[in-house]
């Protein structure tokens, strides 16, 4: 063996402290990955074999040796030959039978180490020096980025060496001349594959004498080791191939199709309703490079393109729900409609204590007035029990307190009782139902938009009483009944918003504007008389709609009644609404689960740039749709705003990252590394600080994402996002794919043909004629379908 180190100077574990710094320095001398692994790798070589002897300027005796190495391949115009072909090996000693068998049993301990690694990490090691496959090659194979293979073989050796090291403790760390075996002997291995730390292991290899028969145990088991992995692959190809690819993806309030990638990502037009979309490729990081003439400063990572799907997908139909458009309503009762009721129920003639409630019910509908809705949808029935009992079952929740003391014995939804509407459930419970589901209470002027229309009718049905149109007081048996079981339907078709069960909306107890209390004369006269004022009190919701024992009066339109929001009932359920701009609700919903100091308020988030996409999946019970499960990508930018331009944010973001949106998914991430869950994303362009204050050295590996307090470690020599928790510690980040200062447009997503990459396009603030534009890719553990 060739003795690398000399006696008397700068020992390996100090060299080595210095890796990171000389793949930056040949990183700003050549270009392309490959490149630089080549020059990374010639320049340990050199460190290695004429090592210096004083160690005070380490950093600049490497810098020298970075460029001379540099230097001397352009000089020669082409790359030098591999240190395994210009250092020939001394002949090695025969090796005795004892040490032959330590080398096998070395060498199987690496392959199993190889086998147990998770993928892709396990793939891309094995392509890579089994198979003896370039990083390009590889990335072709599995539809990645060459970038994100790099990445990738970078986490699996660096697992490769921990699991190892924690079985060969101590100084000698054995274990990497059977993985130098393998590495520097398989026939065809380019000099670039073999990572430096490896390379650097050949110091230790004069302790080994059983090298070359541990080199060819190493080829034999990693030769088993590619068998396992190509009969994976076969498996996932079959699979794959006999999978359907439906996606659904919605910007704004259109709905995307996806569309092949041009050289740069354009805008496509938004969407809304969700539509029906691809899945996945792998993860993590490209190279950057960049262009030094560019006007727009556009700067692009240098990366394959995954499939991008073409063809156009239709938009997926909510179940269950019926389209509310957009329209202007009436809301509240006048003061002659007030006076009338209140006469019919006899509440004017002798007025006394007991009739204060129910007159302070009617004040708190005045004054009459319109209002502008917006489009949205709304549930046609009331939610019923198997809407509540699957939604137990998707979540792992168990029943409520007052719903198994009052509905469900047991814990269990009782048999009959499928298609009857749900009570007994506080509005907590009904919030953390809408939030799994991804939509919302409908407001107060919602609701009545969907049960009165475009008229001023009393009822949903019409402006007179009609006893067979609800489940009401005067209904027998006086219990409620099954959803739709009742005639009357707004003029929309949506069922039972009159009778059977109040229904929660989305309102605080409070006067209407321009309410004045309700003057009432005294009986017999039209002056004199007392002043009704409700007891309006924000901290109480609102319910509507009347329930199977309420009087005819109770069931109007306009009827309205303030109880506390922890109340239970058995008279009291709801049904859900949710928002034209798809994706919209559920980042609400996420925002408020994080509540990140980034962004103070959710009215700075831009909902109506909401890119979404879903997927769901149902049952039928009895003709109803039972959702049971909702599947989930979505992100939104912050609103405009006047703020710096491209150049100006490359300048300030690596001292204080700017935020540019926040993302939320159902689903585990592979790149960023994360699991499902809500994030603020910011922007941080390359640049070290100049005192750079070190970060705490904390291991939180063990602890749940969501629950670190420190930032991990993330790279400053490229630009990225950078993921928070609900901490506002860094928890993960992505490369920029595309930075740019264009024309404002409109929020841009395509996804690949398997619905796990998703390529978003955002613009970020308000700076004249043009804005920073961003694209950000992400990529799902699995496709959305």
């Amino acid at each position: 063996m060739t003795h690398i180190k000399q006696a008397g100077t700068v020992g390996l574990d100090e060299l080595l402290t210095h890796e990171a710094w000389v793949r930056r320095v040949a990183r700003s001398l050549v270009r392309g990955e490959d490149a630089v692994d080549e020059v990374v790798q010639q320049t340990w070589f050199n460190a290695l074999r004429w090592p210096p002897r004083d160690a005070s300027n380490l950093r600049g005796w490497i810098t020298t040796v970075v460029r001379n190495v540099v230097r001397r391949e352009a000089r020669s115009g082409h790359r030098r030959p591999t240190p395994v072909d210009e250092f020939p090996r001394e002949p090695e000693a025969p090796a005795s039978s004892s040490r032959s068998l330590e080398a096998i049993e070395l060498q199987r301990r690496v392959a199993e180490a190889v086998l147990g690694l998770k993928e892709p990490y396990k793939s891309v090691v094995v392509l890579r020096y089994y198979d003896n496959l370039s990083t390009a090659e590889i990335a072709r194979r599995l539809g990645s980025a060459p970038g994100t293979v790099r990445t990738q073989l970078g986490r699996g050796l660096a697992r490769l060496e921990q699991r190892l090291d924690g079985v060969y403790r101590g100084t000698t760390r054995v274990w990497r001349v059977a993985a130098l075996g393998w590495l520097e002997h398989t026939p065809g291995v380019p000099a670039a594959a073999r990572p430096a730390r490896r390379a650097a292991s050949a110091q230790t290899s004069s302790n080994f004498a059983g090298a070359a028969v541990a080199t060819t145990v190493g080829v034999s088991l990693l030769m088993i080791v590619g068998v396992v992995l190509e009969l994976g692959e076969a498996g996932d190809d079959e699979r794959t191939a006999g999978e359907p690819s439906v996606q659904h993806a919605a910007v704004g309030s259109s709905f995307v199709p996806s569309s092949p990638p041009p050289a740069a990502v354009p805008p496509v037009a938004a969407s809304s309703v969700p539509q029906t979309a691809p899945a996945p490729a792998p993860p993590q990081a490209a190279t950057t490079t960049f262009e030094t003439e560019a006007p727009s400063s556009v700067r692009v990572a240098t990366r394959d393109e995954p499939t991008w799907a073409t063809d156009p997908f239709p938009p997926a139909s909510l179940r269950g729900m019926l389209h509310i458009p957009a329209g202007r309503t009436t809301i509240g009762s006048s003061v002659e409609d007030v006076l009338a009721i209140a006469k019919a129920e006899g509440l004017l003639l002798g007025s006394t204590p007991a009739h204060r409630p129910r007159l302070q019910m009617l004040a708190a509908e005045f004054p009459r007035h319109v209002a502008e809705v917006d489009a949205f949808s709304i549930d046609t029935h009331e939610v019923t029990n198997a809407q509540w009992q699957a939604y137990l079952d998707a979540t792992g929740r168990q029943a409520g307190e007052w719903l198994v003391e009052y509905g469900w014995p047991g814990g269990r939804m009782p048999d009959g009782g499928e298609l009857l509407p749900i009570a007994n459930v506080t509005l907590a419970e009904v919030r953390e139902f809408l939030a799994w589901c991804g939509k919302r209470l409908p407001t107060e002027t919602e609701w009545v938009r969907a049960a009165r229309g475009d008229d001023d009718r009393s009822y949903p049905w019409g402006p007179a009483w009609r006893t067979t149109a609800a489940v009401y007081g005067g209904h027998r048996p006086l219990a409620p009944q099954a959803v739709g079981s009742a005639s009357g339907v707004s003029p929309f078709g949506v069922h039972d918003l009159a009778g059977n069960l109040y229904e929660w909306v989305d309102a605080t107890y409070t006067p209407f504007e321009g309410f004045e209390p309700l003057r009432l004369p005294a009986p017999g006269t039209r002056s004199g008389g007392h002043t009704v004022v409700p007891e309006f009190d924000a901290a109480r919701a609102v319910i509507k709609g009347g329930c199977f024992v309420s009087p005819s009066s109770h069931l109007r339109i306009d009827s309205r009644v303030g109880i506390s929001p922890d109340e239970s009932d058995a008279g009291l359920g709801f049904r859900a609404a949710r928002s034209a701009i798809a994706g919209a609700d559920t980042i609400v919903h996420a925002y408020k689960r994080l509540l990140p100091p980034r962004i103070p308020s959710v009215g700075q988030l831009d909902l109506e740039q909401t890119f979404a996409a879903e997927a769901y999946s149902y049952e039928e019970i009895q003709e109803h749709p039972i959702l049971t499960g909702y599947r989930y990508l979505a992100f939104v930018p912050l609103k405009p705003s006047r703020g710096p331009g491209l150049r100006s944010l490359r300048r300030t973001s690596p001292a204080e990252p700017v935020t540019v949106g926040l993302l939320t998914t159902s689903e585990d991430l592979r790149s960023p590394e994360l699991p499902a869950g809500e994030y603020v994303v910011a922007y941080r362009a390359a640049g070290r600080l100049r005192r750079e204050t070190p970060p705490e050295t904390v291991d939180e590996r063990e602890l749940p994402v969501g629950q670190r307090l420190h930032d991990i470690e993330s790279p400053r020599d490229r630009d990225v996002f950078l993921f928070y928790n609900v901490n506002n510690a860094v928890v993960g980040w992505v490369p920029v794919v595309q930075e740019s200062q264009l024309p404002a447009q409109p929020v841009s997503a395509r996804c690949s043909t398997s619905g796990a990459t998703w390529s978003i396009g955002f613009s970020h603030d308000v700076v004249g004629p043009s804005v920073p534009r961003f694209e950000m890719e992400l990529w799902l553990e699995r496709g959305l379908r």
